[in-house]
């Protein structure tokens, strides 16, 4: 095996390792244990011989993966179960009804399916313990809109934040004031049974108000708030008539608020976060570890435009050459996160493909350098490959073929680039999703 081959190698194995902490199914498995009567999640612990009803339920893309893991931890134990899940997935669980919807448009079935989850969830009383599933996909899929507001109205709001450019903070403020279910408020459903939550976060930050809208968290922002974000954005005009007499009504206290902190309805939810990109990139290091890398961990590097992301990730890999900082050769540096594609161009592919090939053009000609840059989802942009592989020899295979990268790059056509140097890397269907991971291996 040449030197080329041998990174390819431990890449893919320091990737494998990541992407195996991020499935949910796995997830689940390492986090909840039975051990006799005993039932743990992290620190805490449940005497199943408390509860008279053992249920379980989720919402998310993964959730009947994460409820597949719980019927194998529970067996006849667990009573029964329901999930609202995305279309398509067709699973067949034991004891769990699984309820599909749209993702990632809401649909109306996601609006039945909702009303389903609430009927079940408020089945369970003080003698239940309820576990709880959450993953991405959360709020899209639990969309019942509050009394007064129609699912149009409600999606054109969601319309119009997102192309003003709000972030996820100004979303959720709006979101969980428009809607019955965000906010804490799948907990008030499932108020007064124990409810240990475990979660598979799609965010950089492991802030549990903003992981999939806070379904099972006490809510801070008020309908203040909300409309302040809306007059940021210049939308108060532009907003459906009902949606802002919600809103200003709310204010005036004629709505109900969402769940705060100290509500007694949070006293017995557990929630826990049971896979993340940080968690991913943890276990990358292990690996990386072990296979004799000195490495580091960047939580949040991918950030911004994709195609400028070459030049950040090339002063790594300079800094560790010729000065051994942060770490010194053999070097694995993991950096986590989502950088983002500005579409100018009629090509394909997208942002971990265009990562890969800014830093490609950089680092042309440079020796003992390999970066896999990929999605943990298993599809990057609108391409059928999860990312790339490209070393100090990327550029120069592609000028072999007539292929110009700078070119490729300009027109957002990354995929096609590396479709014919043979540099795509393809996962296959993952069955999760934290976001994106980057490795980069540098030698002596």
């Amino acid at each position: 095996m040449n030197s080329t081959d041998r990174l390819k190698d431990n890449a893919r194995q320091i990737f494998a390792s990541a992407l195996e902490a991020a499935n949910p199914q796995k997830a689940v498995s390492s986090s909840l244990h039975l051990e006799g009567n005993s039932l743990r999640l992290a620190d805490k612990s449940y005497n199943l011989d408390d509860y008279k009803k053992i249920l379980v339920s989720g919402v998310g893309n993964y959730s009947v993966h994460m409820s597949q893991a719980v019927e194998k931890i529970l067996g006849e134990r667990l009573h029964r179960g329901m999930v609202l899940t995305r279309y398509t997935l067709g699973f067949t669980l034991e004891k769990v009804e699984t309820t599909e919807a749209g993702f990632p448009i809401p649909d109306q079935s996601g609006v039945t399916g909702t009303r389903k989850l609430k009927a079940f969830l408020e089945e369970a009383g003080e003698d239940t313990l309820l576990i709880l599933l959450i993953s991405k996909g959360a709020p899209s899929l639990s969309t019942v809109p509050v009394e007064g507001i129609n699912l149009a109205e409600k999606l054109k709001t969601t319309s119009l934040l997102r192309k003003s450019g709000a972030d996820v903070r100004e979303l959720y403020t709006v979101q969980k004031h428009l809607s019955t279910s965000k906010g804490g408020q799948i907990a008030k459903w499932g108020y007064p049974a124990t409810m240990p939550t475990l979660i598979l976060s799609d965010l950089l930050e492991d802030d549990l108000s903003l992981i999939c809208s806070g379904l099972t968290v006490p809510d801070e922002t008020t309908y203040e708030e909300a409309r302040e974000v809306l007059q940021k954005y210049e939308l108060i005009d532009r907003l459906p008539k009902t949606v802002l007499e919600h809103i200003d009504a709310g204010i005036k206290g004629l709505r109900d608020e969402t769940p705060k902190p100290g509500d007694k309805i949070f006293d017995k939810v557990d929630n826990v976060i049971v896979a993340s990109n940080s968690i991913a990139l943890k276990s990358a290091q292990e690996t990386a570890k072990t296979l004799g890398y000195n490495s580091t961990i960047f939580p949040a590097f991918l950030q911004g435009e994709a195609k400028e992301m070459g030049t950040k990730l090339s002063e790594l890999v300079k800094q560790v050459k010729t000065a051994g900082k942060p770490v010194s050769p053999p070097a694995c540096l993991i950096f986590g996160g989502e950088a983002t594609v500005t579409k100018k161009g009629r090509g394909r592919g997208g942002a971990n493909q265009e990562v890969a090939l800014g830093t490609a053009i950089e680092l042309a000609g440079i020796e003992n350098f390999l970066l896999l840059q990929s999605s943990t989802s298993g599809t990057d942009g609108d391409s059928d490959v999860s990312g790339a592989i490209v070393d100090g020899g990327t550029t120069e295979r592609g000028k072999k073929l007539g292929l110009d990268p700078q070119a490729h790059l300009a027109n957002n056509d990354s995929y096609n680039f590396f479709r014919q140097t043979g540099e795509t890397f393809v996962t296959g269907p993952t069955d999760t999703d934290v976001m994106d991971i980057g490795i980069i291996l540098v030698e002596s």
